[in-house]
Formats: C-alpha cells, sequence, structure tokens
C-alpha cells in the first residue's frame, strides 16, 4: 500500500469528524465563531480509534457525554437528542465511506 494513500485517507477521515464535531456535536456553542474552528480537534484522534475499531453511535454518544460533563462541565448544558445526532451523523458518514477506502486499498494493493 501507498504511504501518501494511507495518510491522505486518515487525512480526510481526522478533516471530516473534525468538522461534524465542530458543527454538529458543539457542547460549547461555538460553531458559529470562526476563531473557534479547531475547538474540539483534541478530540479528534479519538473519535477517529474509534470509529476505526468499529464504534457504534451509542458508544460515540457515550464518550461525547463524558467528555462535556467531565473534561469540560457542561454536560447538563447539552440536548441528549442533539448528541445523538450527531453521534449518529459521523457513524453513518464513516460506515457510508469506509467502503471508499478500502476500495482503494485493494486497488492500490493490487498495483
Amino acid at each position: 500500500m501507498n504511504i501518501d494513500l494511507i495518510r491522505q485517507q486518515h487525512f480526510v477521515l481526522e478533516h471530516r469528524v473534525s468538522e461534524m464535531l465542530f458543527y454538529y456535536w458543539d457542547p460549547l456553542g461555538f460553531n458559529e465563531l470562526e476563531w473557534a474552528r479547531d475547538e474540539y480537534d483534541s478530540y479528534v484522534p479519538v473519535v477517529c480509534e474509534m470509529l476505526l475499531d468499529g464504534a457504534t453511535s451509542s458508544a460515540l454518544c457515550e464518550y461525547f457525554h463524558y467528555v462535556a460533563d467531565e473534561l469540560m462541565g457542561v454536560g447538563h448544558e447539552q440536548d441528549p437528542a442533539s448528541v445523538k445526532k450527531a453521534a449518529e451523523l459521523i457513524t453513518y458518514w464513516f460506515n457510508e465511506n469506509i467502503d471508499q477506502i478500502t476500495t482503494l486499498d485493494k486497488v492500490n494493493s493490487d498495483t
């Protein structure tokens, strides 16, 4: 497998997860403040690892509640339905796109 392709795929995954955390999860209400665009980037590696390990939207939802409650102290302000929707959106996007990554891996390994 081409190392550049792996890096590109990982970059796309991290970038999309970062966007979805900022625009859909957004426990601090920063998604209209462009200067805060990277506010949740420290959580991206964990979410990506969870997805790659097969996490369900329920598992992501639990992680998001943990982060908001224990690390940010704003869990009481979060709408559980919004958190669930963000987790479902992220897992849906990942599940829809993982086949493309797998296909790229197979095509590249055959060359």
